[in-house]
């Protein structure tokens, strides 16, 4: 025969999972708002039963409930799909960012915008070539040299800067990179460890799924989880986090720029994602490809200008070849070029004649001349060429931003995806309690009865009136 006290055993089961149920689901409600909270649910199955002996044979008698466990509501493929997404629009905001930073130094089209200083530079010319000897029109040369040299120079030293500060985001994430694979890896050790005394592990899971997350919107990686549930972060082909291991990062100069290199060999990170793989793209490739095209465009305005004005006759009919007026511009690129200091202070040393007849103005009809030649390429005008670098940049700024609006939306769509499967719903939640709470009362009551019918047959059976 079954024990007399079974009901009530049956129903403190009950008691018991409902108040499991409840309390789980009031931590999922208090949990709403918290980002990358992963809902949790209370798993049941009926007690192993007992069998005792009958008429035809056994009989089967069922002992209540029992709580399996208490899981998180997840689909590991969506997961690690909003992951790898994160990562990637992480990636291409940061180039967005930098990109747009590019876009402003050319300030295009406006005023006081570098296509506007040339334009303005050789207009003076054509003012001079008309007025040879005018100190008047002379200076004004100067002038609108100086503007232009100053907006080349003034272009690349704020494209220098944003390589710099590129270059610093290295080192500075270097720390933070660290902190990270420790928390990693001692989460894995926690989980373990509660694990083992079965314990549950699903807050500290959330937690590391966030620090994931970090790593890899940092440095992208392939995340590899163990039959125990350890997870190991791979950069290339090396651990970073291999389940307790840290392999940590440090920060090494290299043909004068930082990179990450791990720690125990020297070796070179190979990045392929993330912010870090951002910066070092734009720091090695797209602003120094801007400082190029620019190069490319003033060293031979400086050659250009050069070769003719060497050739001329200053305002008192000298020839400035082999003098202090020889050359108009001095240096050689983006960076250095800018008006001899010589010209600054003495602008009658411009060469505006061909030749040391008095009025002679062909040499600043020549330098005007340059303006409409395609001396870049034997394609471009100097114009035209710079128009094409403006374009580019406005092209490749476009580009990005349709290239993070969709990943926007295809993280959006993941997320959405996502939360319908662990995101918390403050309705269903609600009934799941509902639910519970009625059958905690009802479990009560069969507890309550269980226990007036046990009072009869201990104390009241038999017993006379």
């Amino acid at each position: 025969m079954s024990s007399s006290f079974g009901g009530l055993q049956i129903a403190y089961s009950a008691l018991k999972a409902q108040q499991q149920i409840m309390e789980t689901t009031s931590h999922n409600i208090s949990n709403v708002s918290t980002t990358g909270y992963t809902r949790q649910r209370v798993n049941l199955s009926a007690s192993p039963p007992t069998y005792v002996p009958s008429s035809t044979g056994s009989l089967e008698i069922g002992t209540g409930v029992k709580v399996d466990d208490i899981t998180r509501v997840m689909d590991q493929f969506v997961n690690s799909q909003l992951r790898d997404q994160t990562s990637k629009l992480t990636e291409k905001e940061n180039s967005q960012e930098v990109m747009s930073q590019v876009e402003t130094i050319f300030n295009e089209p406006s005023d006081s915008g570098l296509g506007t200083a040339m334009t303005d530079f050789w207009n003076s010319w054509e003012q001079l070539s008309l007025n040879p000897e005018s100190l008047s029109s002379r200076q004004g040369v100067i002038s609108q040299a100086q503007t232009m040299t100053q907006a080349f120079n003034s272009a690349g030293s704020q494209l220098k800067t944003i390589q710099s500060n590129l270059d610093a985001g290295i080192t500075q994430n270097v720390d933070q990179i660290n902190s990270l694979a420790n928390q990693l890896a001692d989460l894995n050790t926690k989980i373990s460890r509660l694990a083992l005394s079965k314990g549950n592990t699903n807050d500290l899971e959330d937690s590391r799924d966030q620090v994931i997350t970090k790593l890899q919107n940092l440095l992208g990686g392939r995340v590899l989880t163990d039959s125990d549930g350890e997870v190991s972060l791979y950069i290339g082909n090396r651990a970073l986090v291999q389940r307790e291991k840290v392999n940590e990062v440090e920060s090494v100069t290299t043909t004068g720029v930082h990179n990450l290199a791990w720690s125990d060999d020297g070796a070179e990170l190979q990045i392929s994602g993330g912010k870090i793989a951002s910066i070092m793209e734009m720091r090695d490739t797209y602003v120094p490809g801007v400082i190029q095209k620019l190069d490319d465009l003033v060293s031979p305005m400086i050659t250009q200008v050069n070769s003719l004005h060497s050739t001329g006759y200053d305002l008192n009919g000298n020839a400035v070849s082999g003098t202090s007026f020889e050359n108009f511009f001095t240096g050689t690129s983006l960076d250095t070029i800018a008006v001899n200091t010589a010209l600054v202070n003495d602008p009658s040393g411009i060469a505006a004649g061909a030749t040391s007849s008095s009025g002679d103005a062909d040499n600043a009809t020549s330098i005007t001349a340059l303006k409409d030649k395609q001396v870049i390429s034997s394609t471009y005008t100097f114009g035209d060429y710079y128009a094409s670098v403006v374009a580019r940049v406005g092209v490749d700024v476009q580009g990005i931003n349709d290239d993070v609006a969709n990943a926007t939306t295809l993280q959006s769509q993941i997320k959405k995806s996502r939360e319908s499967i662990s995101g918390v719903s403050i309705d269903e939640e609600t009934v799941n309690l509902t639910e519970a709470q009625k059958a905690y009362e009802a479990a009560a009551h069969a507890l309550s009865v269980m226990d007036a019918a046990l009072d009869v047959l201990i104390n009241k059976l038999g017993t006379s009136s």
